[in-house]
């Protein structure tokens, strides 16, 4: 969780307001409230392929449902992604200038999100470089390498932003979400 909370503190345009949620299973209401909790959002957009789902979703969160997960994607500053899609749900004509992207679903080889021509727009920063070189369908389908990992974002060592479009794409490692729990048990 804390990873993309980073990512959208680190990547997303400051007075962001609007955010297309694209999944609405367990992970969708913790999402966007992480979103919530960096960026002034004030519109929340929810799509699912189960509309029930992101009906549910939407009451839960004062958002609205989508039927059409590139039109809330064309609205959106923030896009938040977690399906466990095996094709593309969201391409580089369904992203406007200046978004960010959040893909968290797609956690295999054979599994992805994003399609290739969104993530050659854009300025691509992974949780960590080689298990997204080995778990993320995205990239590896696109062939696609990252730009940087987080850790290089933080640390100022990364490339500098040329892309009107950032994703950050997570896999999920374990040892960093265990670094989170810690951190948040201390606190």
């Amino acid at each position: 969780m804390s990873r993309h909370l980073l990512a959208t503190a680190l990547l997303a345009i400051n007075d962001a307001s609007t955010l297309a949620m694209l999944g609405a299973g367990a992970m969708a209401f913790d999402q966007i409230e992480a979103v919530r909790t960096v960026r002034p959002i004030d519109r929340v957009m929810v799509w699912s392929r189960n509309p029930v789902n992101a009906r549910l979703v939407a009451e839960m969160v004062g958002g609205e449902h989508v039927d059409d997960a590139a039109e809330a994607a064309a609205q959106a500053d923030v896009i938040s992604c977690a399906t466990p899609a095996t094709s593309p749900i969201l391409s580089e004509s369904s992203v406007r200038e200046g978004a960010h992207v959040n893909a968290i679903g797609a956690y295999t080889p054979d599994m992805a999100e994003l399609a290739p021509d969104l993530l050659e727009r854009a300025y691509v920063v992974v949780d960590d470089l080689s298990a997204a070189a080995e778990e993320a369908g995205d990239l590896i389908q696109a062939g696609r390498l990252p730009n940087t990992s987080l850790r290089e974002l933080l640390a100022g060592t990364s490339p500098e932003i040329g892309e009107d479009v950032t994703v950050f794409k997570s896999v999920g490692v374990a040892a960093q979400d265990v670094a989170a729990a810690h951190l948040a048990l201390l606190n």
